[in-house]
Formats: structure tokens, C-alpha cells, sequence
């Protein structure tokens, strides 16, 4: 018989238990943990990140992340630059699909706007509503990792030649620390495909620095041999349990080597040895960066986007503000 959920901002003396069921929760991502949310809120304090608990009578059964921002009067539940997922995790022993139900109700009750970006695990229990909620379908793309040799086989033969090569002039090194050349190379990338960086590169820097201080963030780097202080390629990946998320990359073009491609293969083969089983791309819904992670992956996995409006005055403005 199940039991009916309430759902509450966690007090400070309930972080252990959440740590404690974290770690054997279904639906759990790095966008839900506790040294997440406090690392965006110091870094990102425009947005307000609030760990959510689910529980049933008194006891935390699930867990879900908020960030707020405001708009004049109305209260919105947004999705917050570079926080790609926000949907809840679970314990093993409950519905996720009531888990869900609770979850969206309460963001339809409580703010005038809210949306939640759900992982691939999570859309078969979405109970939604669609007079409230409004859905839109998503994809990102997955690797699963394995042998080194076997990797570099499936991919093309012109990737493979092009590894070899780059192998001949490039370095890789896993766990750079995080420093303001390597946030320019992320914001030059950006730049490349006509959009600024979601944050300022002072935030971006510390929230990475906070992540690495927690050991959730990786990054990987490729650099010239000649001059392995400057590296021309980066990556950071986030890392929980058997998943590694493809979640930030910057490059300076070296033609006629591929940085990108070699730092991407050459960490699979490292993630590989730390007993990694998957790559989570983050998504493929710019066609441009879409393409080239394709290159990459093996699978190709929907996911779902969910947004309640039910203010007609905040929808209109909204509306607007997307239009510029």
C-alpha cells in the first residue's frame, strides 16, 4: 500500500541522510547531489538552489533539486545554465512513478513557472497532466566504454588515422586542475557556434573549482608535446558511479590535428581503467555539436523537457523574453 508523499526544502541536519540514500537511490545524477547544488549556489548566487526532500511521513524516500529566479512578482522554478538534469531520484523500495506524480504537482502548486529536464532512466514514469504541463522531446547520445583497442576499431578509419596522427604531436592529461586558460577555451568554442558563455568565466572557474574540490569533476586536456603548458583541447566530466557526463569542452583549432577527437578517445581509454562503463554526452540538440558527438557515440537515447506555466501574464512575458 503506498503512502502519501510530501515534499519540503531538507534541513540542514537531514544532509547526511540524504548523502546516505543517495548512494543507493534509483534515478540519481551529479545535477542531484548535495556537493552540486552547494557548489552551484556559491558559485551562482543569482539562482537559489534548493535540495528538496521527498518523504513519506518522516522519512526521506527521494530527493530533487530546485533553482529559483524570480521574475517581478511571480515565482519561477527554472532550469539554470549548465544544469542539464533535474528530475529526482528514488529509493529502491518505492513507485517511482508516484515519486513523479508528487514531484510535478508540487511544482505546479507552488510556482507560477517551473520546467524539469528529465534523464533518459526517468520519462517511462512521467504522469503529466497536459493541460498543465507542457512536453518537449529531447535526445542526448551514449558511449559505452570498453577495451581501448576495440573502441578505436569501431570508430571510422579517417578518425582512426586521425588519432594516430594527433598521437604523434599531442598530450593527454587527465586531471588538470581548472584555470582561467582553460575556461577561455570553453567560452571560445562557444563563441564559435554564435552563443556566449552561460556564465561569467570568474563563476564558471570557481563552480569547477568546487566540483574538483569534491572529486565529482574531471578535466581532461590535450596539448601540444612541444608545449604541454598550453593545452589546445579540454573537457571536464562529471562522474557518478559507473557514468561519466560529457558536460563542458573548449577548443583551439590546430589544423590539421583533431584535439577534440583525440581527448575524447584517448579518455574513454582512461575513464575505461577507472571502471567507467558509459558516457552520457549531455545531449544532441544542436545540430552542429550534435554531428560531431556522433562520431563518438553508440546510442542514441530520448529524454523529455517539461514546462507548467500557469500564469497567463508570466506566459506572455515569457514568451517575449524568448523572442530576443
Amino acid at each position: 500500500m503506498s503512502v502519501a508523499k510530501h515534499i519540503r526544502p531538507l534541513l540542514p541536519e537531514e544532509s547526511q541522510e540524504w548523502i546516505h540514500i543517495f548512494q543507493k537511490a534509483t534515478g540519481t545524477h551529479p545535477f542531484t547531489s548535495l556537493p552540486f547544488l552547494v557548489a552551484y549556489q556559491r558559485a551562482v548566487p543569482q539562482f537559489k538552489a534548493k535540495a528538496m526532500g521527498v518523504f513519506e511521513d518522516s522519512r526521506l524516500v527521494g530527493g530533487f533539486p530546485i533553482f529559483e529566479r524570480h521574475l517581478g512578482p511571480f515565482q519561477r522554478a527554472v532550469n539554470p545554465p549548465l544544469v542539464p538534469y533535474g528530475s529526482p531520484f528514488w529509493l529502491p523500495d518505492q513507485h517511482p512513478d508516484e515519486i513523479f506524480y508528487a514531484v510535478l504537482q508540487y511544482l505546479n502548486k507552488t510556482y507560477h513557472s517551473a520546467v524539469m529536464e528529465c534523464t533518459p532512466q526517468s520519462v517511462s514514469h512521467l504522469r503529466i497532466a497536459p493541460q498543465q504541463w507542457q512536453q518537449y522531446p529531447r535526445k542526448t547520445l551514449y558511449r559505452t566504454l570498453g577495451d581501448p583497442a576495440e573502441t578505436l576499431k569501431s570508430v571510422s578509419s579517417k578518425r582512426r588515422n586521425a588519432f594516430r596522427r594527433a598521437s604523434e604531436s599531442l598530450f593527454f592529461q587527465p586531471m588538470t586542475p581548472v584555470s582561467e586558460e582553460l575556461v577561455q577555451l570553453v567560452a571560445a568554442s562557444y563563441a564559435r557556434h554564435g552563443r556566449p558563455l552561460p556564465l561569467l568565466p570568474t563563476q564558471l572557474t570557481t563552480l569547477i573549482q568546487q566540483l574538483q574540490a569534491h572529486q565529482i569533476a574531471t578535466i581532461c586536456t590535450a596539448a601540444l608535446q612541444s608545449e604541454p603548458q598550453k593545452p589546445v583541447a579540454m573537457a571536464v566530466f562529471l562522474t557518478l558511479h559507473e557514468c561519466s557526463y560529457y558536460w563542458l569542452a573548449g577548443m583551439q583549432p590546430c589544423p590539421p590535428l583533431e584535439p577534440m577527437a583525440f581527448l575524447l578517445l584517448s579518455a574513454f581509454s582512461y575513464f575505461y581503467e577507472q571502471s567507467i562503463k558509459t558516457i552520457d554526452f549531455m545531449g544532441a540538440n544542436h545540430p552542429s555539436i550534435a554531428a560531431f558527438k556522433r562520431k563518438f557515440a553508440d546510442q542514441e537515447i530520448p529524454y523529455v523537457y517539461v514546462k507548467s506555466t500557469s500564469n497567463q501574464a508570466l506566459y506572455v512575458l515569457e514568451w517575449m523574453r524568448n523572442l530576443r
